[in-house]
């Protein structure tokens, strides 16, 4: 088995897992708990038949961006709304803008 620690920075080494993380391993090993933690679904659950067709459709090329995580810049319309509410001070730092508009469920356009 490929020991993967030797490839962790040094501040990835000092990381510690996360004690709810820890709480969720332990619970859902239990079998007479039903955990509802994310991360944990029901194995008989998977879908192993499109697993295996779609992992056989994005492998079969060579576009390596389908290994990749995708942007995550953040959802552009909630952006562009954050940055109309938002400035720079001096000093660098984000602050909401004095003549900042919001909208409430009373002011939101109907749809």
């Amino acid at each position: 088995m490929t020991n993967y620690e030797q490839f962790l920075s040094r501040a990835a080494e000092r990381m510690k897992e996360s004690a709810i993380r820890r709480m969720g391993t332990v619970l859902a090993s239990g079998r007479d708990v039903i955990s509802f933690a994310p991360g944990y679904p029901a194995p008989d659950t998977f879908p192993w038949a499109e697993f295996r067709e779609i992992a056989a459709e994005l492998l079969t090329g060579a576009d390596a961006g389908v290994l990749q995580y995708g942007p995550t810049r953040g959802y552009r319309p909630l952006l562009e709304v954050i940055l109309t509410i938002l400035q720079k001070n001096p000093d660098g730092k984000w602050v909401i803008k004095r003549d900042a508009n919001f909208v409430t469920p009373e002011t939101a356009p109907s749809q």
